[in-house]
């Protein structure tokens, strides 16, 4: 079968020929229809230089991608509760369910955890197989790109059981990416009042698309003085919650300086960036909480899935940008230089 596989540290990915999976006890091959690109994937694609390169690299070659969705097509031995023929998405970490965190209900920060795309084969391909326990069932209602957004979906939800977002409250979302668009669709259904999207000019799409999905304002931070507009909204306080979705250091000081004294942030984005002083000033001096999500549980899935039925998450702008399997690496390069891709979605 085709996949788009890693196979040596440096910038690029190569479409090859490799051998379909073979199933075990315990898990699906699944026929993937869509793939979703990551953030770590695009950083896989680079190669950049950082913890989650020297987390892969001893496992290469390897197949990448890990927000995938399709039909299963093969049960193992074991399995139970599916049906051949019937649509999942999959969750990307696979977790022992023995230490002391599995136990705790915290698997999605289990510490014998290994990923799906990283330590073994990902979902960019034209088939996959998953252990069953990592598999969630999708009404056929759901186009293919729409279900493989539920991982992204399923990352900023689990941000809002982190910090679940009271009542009435002024939220900001800082990073207009797929992540926090869907962010700011789930913030407004849990009952925010204000919500507020910060990004730089190069993100302009991305901001536009923050209104469509119910901002109800957007700030550029590289144009104008976004600090004396956030005060302005919020009667000279700051916001009471923020989200940080985009991963740089600079976007976690923006959102800590958004925020009013004796608010709350959560951190949702991956960050390499060393800490600034500047930053823990700031956290004393405004006495702020700190959150950080990492992935999502069991009992995140199942939420996300219970937001879409709802109707209060539109999937549709995000799903724009498809390629299919053969032209993937060409999708990674456009995407690489085209801040107007926001998503970009494999079909195999």
């Amino acid at each position: 079968m085709k996949a788009v596989v890693k196979t040596k540290p440096g910038i690029g990915l190569e479409i090859l020929d490799v051998p379909d999976p073979k199933i075990e006890p315990g898990e699906v091959i699944i026929q993937v229809e869509a793939c979703g690109v990551c953030g770590n994937d695009a950083r896989l694609y680079r190669w950049d230089e950082g913890f989650f390169t020297k987390i892969v690299g001893p496992y290469l070659p390897v197949t990448i991608g890990h927000e995938g969705c399709g039909r299963i097509v093969e049960l193992g031995a074991g399995v139970e509760g599916f049906k051949s023929g019937q649509r999942v998405v999959m969750e990307a970490t696979i977790t022992c369910g023995r230490c002391y965190l599995c136990l705790e209900g915290k698997s999605n920060i289990c510490v014998n955890s290994q990923h799906i795309g990283a330590h073994r084969s990902g979902a960019m391909a034209e088939y996959i197989a998953v252990p069953q326990q990592l598999i969630y069932p999708v009404p056929d209602s759901l186009r293919p790109a729409e279900a493989a957004l539920l991982e992204p979906l399923s990352v900023g939800v689990h941000g809002l059981e982190r910090m679940p977002v009271k009542v009435g409250n002024t939220v900001a979302v800082v990073g207009p990416g797929a992540i926090g668009l869907l962010l700011v669709q789930a913030a407004r259904a849990a009952g925010a009042d204000r919500i507020i999207v910060l990004g730089t000019s190069r993100s302009q799409r991305r901001l536009d698309l923050a209104r469509s999905f119910g901002a109800d304002e957007v700030i550029i931070t590289d144009q104008e003085d976004w600090g004396r507009k956030v005060a302005d909204i919020t009667d000279g306080r700051g916001v009471d919650q923020a989200f940080e979705t985009a991963g740089p250091g600079r976007a976690v000081l923006d959102a800590l300086l958004a925020t009013r004294k004796g608010g709350q942030v959560c951190l949702v984005g991956a960050n390499d960036d060393p800490p600034q002083l500047q930053t823990y000033t700031m956290l004393r001096g405004k006495e702020i909480d700190i959150f950080t999500a990492r992935g999502r549980t069991p009992l995140t899935w199942e939420r996300s899935l219970r937001l879409v039925a709802s109707g209060c998450i539109d999937f549709g702008p995000l799903t724009a940008d498809r390629v299919p399997l053969a032209e993937a690496v060409a999708g990674f390069e456009r995407h690489s230089r085209d801040r107007d891709i926001i998503k970009l979605i494999v079909e195999p």
